[in-house]
């Protein structure tokens, strides 16, 4: 806008510059010319053309006028024009900046979109393949269930009919006693001491010993069964659609059940199980929680193991506090570096060998919680150990659960 206007001023003053030097040196030529000659009729031509000259110089300095103002016109317009093209680039350089930050923005939320479509489908493939095999074993739970029933029906009757066998051989001991003692037949005495003979070959006292243990033993391992069956058929339970109030600690034991083999061998379970109010939730999912989050505890011991020889703990604790319930799982493990902590739930992330872990695990727990408007803690120190704390809302996602009756009091 500056440079316009100073190149405008700067023809402006040129032009009258000129104007000035040409009507001075036609002033003195003519006044030369005057001098010059004496004769009247010179002189008359001389101020003839003075004059003509004169009205020259006027009409020139019209026109200079005239010619100035349109300079100024322009000018003036140029410098509008000048300002509106100004004002048009700084709206242009707003509207561009604007809408690069709505594509930035938009970006950002497909980007964000597509990784929440991501988890959701690596969630559904697991949901399915978990559903699948919570059908199997529920099915082969319930087919198992029958031949134990029959044979813990039989353990039993074995169990009431060896008491009573044992009966009668105390009874046959007595007797025998009796007939073989005194002046007893000869025949008699032969028959006793038979039978006696046939007792220490058969090692009967030792049968009569061993048998009731061995039916006791087996009457346990049956119970352990049913129960194996039974927590089977609760961990795999379909849920509704709808949350329903469910017993929390009664999960966690048969999730514990069910996940017995994944930490037998490296950790002993100790369980701190406060009276819990019912939860709403879907109880199926949380028992999926509990069994991800004891099975990585089991891992981490499993690994600190191979560095410091010292017995594996997993405590897993609950609690109820006022509208929430807490479930604390602590265990003693390898614990996690502090860089690692933000990125333990995230999808496919995992500490572990290749082959060893998919990092769904956290990521599915948190996810489960999240949907019971929950939430999920974690404290860890490497070397020492790792402790989750899970809280979550006793009246369910939406707060319009029954509201138990411990609290309602």
């Amino acid at each position: 806008m500056a440079p316009h206007a100073t190149r405008m001023r700067i023809l402006v003053s040129t032009h009258r510059t000129r104007i000035a030097v040409t009507a001075g040196v036609v002033v003195g030529i003519v006044a030369a010319l005057a001098s010059w000659f004496s004769s009247e009729e010179v002189r008359t031509a001389v101020i003839s053309s003075s004059v003509a000259l004169l009205f020259g110089a006027l009409a020139a300095r019209g026109m200079r006028r005239s010619i100035e103002r349109q300079l100024r016109d322009t000018v003036t317009n140029l410098m509008a024009v000048e300002g509106q093209l100004a004002c048009a680039n700084r709206e242009l350089e707003q509207r561009v900046e604007q809408r690069t930050g709505e594509l930035s923005e938009a970006n950002r939320r497909l980007e964000a979109e597509l990784t929440r479509r991501s988890q959701i489908e690596v969630e559904l493939r697991q949901a399915q393949k978990l559903e699948s095999v919570g059908q199997l074993a529920s099915g082969i739970a319930h087919e198992i269930n029958t031949p134990v029933q029959f044979v813990s029906d039989s353990c039993s009757f074995l169990e009431s009919a060896t008491a009573d066998l044992i009966a009668v051989i105390d009874a046959y001991r007595t007797s025998l006693t009796e007939l073989g003692g005194g002046d007893a037949a000869p025949a008699v005495t032969d028959a006793v001491e038979r039978m006696h003979a046939i007792e220490a070959d058969r090692d009967v006292a030792y049968l009569v010993e061993q048998i009731p243990l061995a039916i006791a033993r087996a009457l346990q391992g049956l119970g352990r069964v049913s129960a194996i069956v039974s927590a089977m058929k609760e961990f795999a339970y379909r849920d509704r659609r709808e949350q329903a109030p469910a017993d929390l600690n009664r999960a966690i034991l048969s999730t514990l059940t069910v996940a017995r083999n994944e930490y037998k061998y490296v950790a002993e379970v100790k369980t701190e199980l406060e009276d819990l109010p019912l939860v709403t939730c879907h109880i199926g999912e949380l028992n999926q929680v509990i069994l991800n989050m004891v099975i990585n505890s089991a891992h981490a011991i499993a690994e600190a193991k191979a560095v410091h020889d010292r017995p594996g703990m997993i405590a897993i604790r609950t609690r109820a506090r006022a509208m929430r319930v807490e479930i604390e799982i602590e265990d003693n493990g390898c614990g996690i570096p502090h860089d690692a902590l933000d990125k333990i739930f995230d999808p496919f992330y995992t500490t572990k060998e290749i082959g060893k872990g998919t990092g769904q695990g956290l990521a599915i727990a948190r996810s489960v919680v999240e949907r019971h408007a929950g939430k999920i803690e974690v404290t860890s120190r490497v070397g020492q150990g790792t402790t989750f704390l899970i809280k979550l809302p006793v009246l369910g996602r939406d707060g319009t659960g029954p509201i138990p009756t411990a609290l309602a009091s």
